[in-house]
């Protein structure tokens, strides 16, 4: 006969199961129904995958559940326990009777747990905080706050990594036996990577630039030049219009003002226009004058190249 508290597990279990499957999701319901039936037939590691791909797609409690208690059976006790207290929190003050039994049921497997757990330490001493330290075990990123920290860990092997920008990459594996076991790796001082050796090896032929600064003033002058013509032929039309109007006005007084305001705009035009062709004439000389000067010898330059260090031969 079965153990009353297995069969109680049980029941749980099969309840929490009926409530995943209560809300199907496609993918998540089929995975956990492959996983009740992988469990059945005594193939624990499959079940747990199964469990735990269903979890991905819905992660429902009832699901985490069923993934504890898989991994409890397959010997992670690390693992199946921080599921176990999962499942403790988020059923903890529920008024569902259903899910105070479960709540119930995880603190008793998570405390049954405790005291199977392995754990790795790793140590990170001072003079191996380089700046940028990034440390991983089994591929997940740990937080500095889990440094020199003993963290549960399951038993097998487990792969720790450090690097930092500008050092050699530390990895290291280690292999947890046995339950209860306590293991500790220490991440050692970081070697540099070696400089890395400029090699002039390059050379290629620098063309001159066209623009030399002579030439860049003249087109500077070439444009006021434009301006200042453009405002001696706006200035000499406002003149002939104003000239006009005042051969055709009869008052000799208009005649006069209209006369006179017509030669300060003919003046202005005049200076203008002689201003801006003397900025063109400029430019012009400036511009064939101040080509690049090119010297009776190539002009090259040396490109750098980073290649590592070429080993030392005895």
């Amino acid at each position: 006969m079965r153990p009353l508290s297995c069969l109680f597990t049980a029941t749980l279990l099969t309840a929490a199961a009926t409530t995943a499957a209560a809300q199907p999701s496609g993918a998540a319901e089929s995975l956990f129904r492959e996983g009740k039936t992988l469990m059945a037939a005594g193939k624990i590691p499959e079940a747990c995958a199964a469990f735990e791909g269903s979890y991905r797609k819905d992660p429902a409690t009832s699901t985490l559940l069923n993934v504890a208690d898989c991994r409890e059976k397959n010997g992670q006790f690390a693992t199946a326990w921080v599921a176990f207290i999962e499942v403790e929190r988020r059923s903890r003050g529920s008024s569902d009777p259903s899910q105070q039994a479960i709540n119930q049921l995880s603190q008793d497997r998570a405390s049954r747990l405790e005291s199977r757990r392995s754990f790795l330490t790793i140590s990170v001493p001072d003079e191996a905080r380089v700046e940028g330290l990034a440390i991983t075990r089994d591929g997940e990123s740990l937080d500095a706050a889990e440094w020199n920290t003993a963290i549960p860990a399951d038993i097998g092997q487990h792969v720790v990594e450090a690097k930092a920008l500008g050092y050699e990459k530390w990895v290291s594996t280690i292999e947890i036996t046995a339950e209860k076991e306590q293991r500790a790796v220490t991440v050692p001082r970081f070697k540099p990577l070696p400089k890395e050796k400029l090699s002039p090896s390059v050379i290629r032929l620098i063309e001159p630039s066209p623009f030399t600064p002579k030439r860049k003033l003249g087109l500077g002058l070439a444009v006021g030049g434009v301006v200042g013509i453009g405002a001696g032929v706006a200035f000499y039309v406002l003149a002939r219009r104003d000239y006009g109007e005042a051969e055709d006005t009869i008052d000799d007084g208009q005649q006069k003002e209209l006369w006179e305001l017509s030669n300060q705009k003919l003046l202005i035009a005049q200076i203008a226009g002689g201003i801006g062709v003397a900025a063109l004439g400029t430019a012009a000389v400036l511009w064939f004058t101040g080509g690049p000067t090119v010297s009776g010898e190539s002009a090259l330059a040396v490109t750098p190249t980073f290649s590592p260090p070429a080993p030392d031969c005895h």
